[in-house]
């Protein structure tokens, strides 16, 4: 949904987080649903996982911004990457490394070998690597890990169950023409 189609109260709020979470690689885009409904979508390439919140843009910008503000002090990820100065370069790297830690729980030392192992080959950068120590791995809500960690082995197991019964499937030949045997 274009800016200009909001409400001024509503665009001026837009502007106010974007130069608010803008600096640490935060994009917000807006989009509209059926309804009039509005709903904001918290993009970051550094960040595993995107964040949005809906809202009715009837409401006044001062109700908004205190949704806004409860939304952002209860999602940690917000506050996680506003710990140092983003780096400029590689930033779906960084963000897949620290999707992978989270999903595979990679453990704080294992995730920090991995980051000085990269760093070394040159594929990450002194300060790309020192944005990911002090931000670390997790992405998600503690209370969010365990149950995603639970999700991706479900699907894993499922996937290796799949692999299994198409490789126990019996494969028929046909039988060759007359002439053409073995």
């Amino acid at each position: 949904m274009p800016d200009k189609s909001l409400s001024e109260g509503i665009r001026e709020l837009l502007e106010e987080f974007r130069r608010d979470l803008g600096p640490y690689g935060w994009t917000i885009h807006v989009e509209g649903f059926a309804g009039g409904d509005l709903r904001f979508e918290f993009r970051n390439r550094l960040s595993s996982v995107s964040h949005g919140i809906g809202f009715d843009p009837s409401q006044g910008p001062a109700e908004v911004r205190e949704e806004l503000r409860l939304y952002l002090e209860a999602e940690p990820e917000f506050a996680r990457t506003k710990l140092a100065k983003p780096p400029r370069r590689r930033r779906a790297l960084v963000g897949g490394l620290r999707w992978a830690a989270t999903t595979y729980g990679w453990s704080s030392r294992v995730f920090r070998e991995i980051i000085d192992t990269l760093q070394a080959a040159e594929v990450l950068s002194v300060d790309e690597a020192e944005w990911m120590k002090i931000v670390g791995p997790t992405a998600l809500q503690e209370k969010l890990v365990r149950p995603w960690r639970k999700h991706v082995r479900a699907e894993q197991r499922r996937d290796q169950a799949r692999a299994r019964s198409a490789s126990s499937i019996p494969r028929v030949s046909s039988p060759r023409p007359r002439g053409q045997e073995k």
